[in-house]
């Protein structure tokens, strides 16, 4: 009988090609030993473009104009209308017939497996691919002749037993994304990547396991009203995935106590199984170590295993980090919403987090994004759309950050009228598998499943019922604007701005829209202007100037491709700059006068 054994990470040794050289021959390129001199070495996750870019084969996008200088950035046509990339959502249109990355792009890696691996069953976890994939492995497809993938679905292929060898090799074929397809988008944030940053952008890994498998353990928990007494409830998926019936035991340790549960599974059967707390006293918890936010107490985790036996032998486990809380919300007397995190209400005072424009991860970014984040006092970020890595998460439980995340808004996500049969059914999925993801972290505070307008009454009921099954602690949001569900009735937030310079005085304005009242879900005076010494790196000597296309291209999108208010409150303010290190020492103390204002005055 096999055993289960430690996932096995696959994130280096990758190879990288584009198909236009030598086709879709999964069967060749996936077995071990195939040619791979003319291939680009990459580690995961991994986008195209940031594969060429790591091995020098396209410029450093950031620097200058050299955005402009990709393969693949060029005046699209739409609609009979021409949009330069940098005025409008490149996501939106489709790939330029001589694009690179039109052609799909080939991911292959070799690795070894012992003896002991070999004996068990071994699953493929892709967790995050974008956008669609043929995979083979050792010269087979795996999961027939269909594409796999979406941005945010999560996938599980078992190897096959007969091809298992002690050298092997993997090989995804990687399809971009269309403009109508549920994919990434950088909205007005940002101009799209050419290649629509397709590739892989969640772990590669392979999972050990007998003939029952543990999927997807999670806890939910309840605190009395005096918070001196806890409740927990966890549940897993088990399958069977052998063609016999399987006698398996359901195992739970936490805090020195272990539960016990006999299951019986039919062949390929699987099921939900669990321990609560009103039927096992081992899971009341007295005097619980509570998560809170940080400037509300200590932000405390617990650890438990899962593992399922069967004959026994442990056939497979899952550890868990997981805090316990309660998050609540409801509005209040002023219409508006108010949480409360164990009981006591809380000010939400956030700050919005966007992936690096190749989705590169960086544990040291992300510590470094959240320590300042911290250090300005704000207790929430909130992420739209693009979802950070598992660490990002355990980076905010650690620290007691609140996340406030959901679907990002100016894109396919919300044109529902174009919506094709299977986008429902995709998108429903998608949420599932983030909120399987995700749901043990306490810092998972809110999920919206609109952003800038409210999911048509059908699918929001089934977002809603999804949220209510998996994360029933997680405040559910239908937009983060003012409108008001038929479904989910008034929302208690408003996406007033403003977005681009104001001075300090506009926050104590009653008669305007972004006066210091309310929940706002979306505000801030303009674009932030770095230091000097960052825009003498980022930008050319021909460029450095205010106003230049360089300048605006880093801005961000459309409206949002300018500085032209700032400017204008510099001059008006401090005087006319004598120069560009002057602009900036001007430019960052007029932004942090209405920054201080705004947050003051809310």
């Amino acid at each position: 009988m096999a055993t289960s054994l430690p996932p096995r990470s696959l994130k280096e040794d990758w190879f990288l090609h584009s198909s236009r050289d030598f086709g879709s021959h999964g069967d060749r390129i996936s077995r071990p030993g195939h040619p791979v001199g003319t291939w680009y070495p990459v580690s995961l996750p991994c986008t195209v473009l940031d594969g060429l870019v790591r091995n020098s084969v396209l410029p450093e996008p950031y620097e200058g104009l050299a955005f402009k200088r990709l393969p693949g950035y060029r005046a699209v046509t739409q609609n009979a209308v021409t949009y330069q990339e940098e005025l409008h959502n490149f996501s939106d249109v489709p790939l330029p017939d001589d694009s690179p990355f039109r052609d799909s792009w080939w991911y292959r890696r070799e690795f070894d497996l012992s003896a002991t691996e070999r004996a068990g069953r071994i699953h493929l976890r892709l967790d995050g691919l974008n956008y669609a994939a043929h995979v083979w492995f050792n010269g087979r497809r795996l999961a027939g002749p269909g594409l796999i993938g979406s941005v945010q679905r999560r996938y599980e292929l078992e190897l096959p037993q007969a091809a298992l060898a002690s050298r092997n090799a993997i090989a995804l074929e990687i399809f971009p994304p269309e403009p109508d397809d549920l994919a990434f988008t950088f909205a007005d944030w940002n101009p799209m990547p050419p290649d629509k940053c397709m590739g892989i952008w969640q772990p590669v890994s392979l999972c050990f396991s007998g003939d029952v498998t543990l999927r997807d353990a999670g806890i939910r928990c309840s605190l009395d009203d005096d918070m001196r007494r806890a409740r927990l409830e966890f549940s897993a998926e088990l399958g069977n995935r052998s063609d016999r019936a399987q006698h398996a035991t359901f195992c739970l340790a936490i805090e020195g106590r272990q539960l016990r549960r006999e299951i019986q599974l039919a062949p390929y059967e699987k099921r939900i199984v669990g321990f609560d707390a009103s039927r096992e006293s081992e899971l009341v918890i007295t005097e619980p170590r509570l998560w809170w936010p940080y400037q509300l107490g200590s932000s405390e985790l617990y650890e438990a295993e899962t593992w399922v036996e069967v004959e026994g032998e442990t056939s497979d486990r899952q550890r868990l980090v997981f805090g316990i809380r309660t998050i609540e919300s409801r509005i209040n007397a002023e219409g508006s919403l108010q949480f409360s995190v164990n009981g006591l209400d809380l000010l939400v005072r956030g700050a919005g987090w966007a992936p690096d424009l190749m989705l590169r991860q960086s544990d040291e970014r992300d510590e470094t994004d959240l320590a300042y984040l911290k250090n300005m006092g704000l207790n929430a970020v909130r992420l739209e759309g693009n979802m950070a890595d598992d660490r990002f998460f355990e980076i905010c439980d650690r620290e007691g950050i609140l996340v406030l995340t959901g679907w990002i808004c100016c894109s396919y996500w919300e044109r529902w009228n174009f919506w094709k049969a299977e986008d429902f059914e995709l998108a429903l999925r998608s949420l599932r598998d983030q909120l399987l993801r995700l749901r043990n972290h306490p810092s998972l505070a809110a999920w919206l499943y609109g952003s800038d307008r409210c999911p048509p009454e059908f699918l929001e009921r089934d977002y809603r019922a999804a949220l209510a099954e998996l994360a029933p602690d997680v405040v559910a949001l239908s937009s983060a604007t003012g409108a008001r569900s038929p479904v989910s009735g008034p929302t208690g937030v408003k996406m007033s701005g403003p977005y681009a310079y104001v001075p300090p005085s506009y926050w104590y304005r009653e008669e305007l829209p972004g006066f210091a009242a309310g929940f706002n879900t979306e505000t801030g005076p303009d674009a932030s202007i770095m230091a000097y010494e960052s825009l003498e790196r980022m930008l050319p000597g021909k460029e450095r100037f205010v106003g230049s296309e360089g300048w605006n291209l880093h801005l961000g999108v459309g409206v949002f491709s300018t500085t032209a208010l700032t400017d204008r409150a510099v001059e008006l303010r401090y005087g006319a700059p004598v120069d560009l290190r002057d602009y900036c020492r001007k430019a960052r103390l007029i932004q942090y006068e209405s920054w201080r204002a705004m947050f003051e005055a809310y």
